[in-house]
């Protein structure tokens, strides 16, 4: 029986009010700029709760470890999961409310851009 109950998030750019486009994330990340999201949606409940707003850093230079919040992209929206687990450079990303199985990701290319810190 699968689950009548879909968790669903997005991440909003919290001075433009707007959803936040992978292009522009990855831009601002890269030229060091402070981002500042507003999470909207119950997928990563109850760590992350709705409204609440994230502050995000390169990831590079810190390891990725199991546990870990970050932004990936493994369609084409933008979404903030937790690594499962790393072997390699897989990662293998969820979300901690969502009962779906968990999302490879390359690490190089979903997840690797971008660690978040709370604001």
């Amino acid at each position: 029986m699968r689950p009548f109950w879909t968790p669903l998030s997005a991440l909003i750019l919290a001075d433009l009010g707007i959803y936040a486009p992978p292009l522009l994330l990855r831009r601002c990340v890269a030229s060091n700029q402070r981002v500042e999201l507003v999470y909207a949606g119950d997928r990563m409940w109850p760590a992350i709760r709705h409204g609440q707003r994230l502050l995000l850093e390169p990831a590079s230079g810190r390891g990725i470890a199991a546990g870990t919040v970050v932004v990936a992209v493994p369609g084409a929206i933008p979404e903030l999961l937790r690594v499962r687990s790393c072997t390699g450079d897989r990662l293998l990303l969820c979300a901690d409310s969502d009962p779906t199985d968990p999302i490879p990701v390359r690490h190089e290319e979903s997840a690797a851009f971008i660690d978040c810190g709370f604001a």
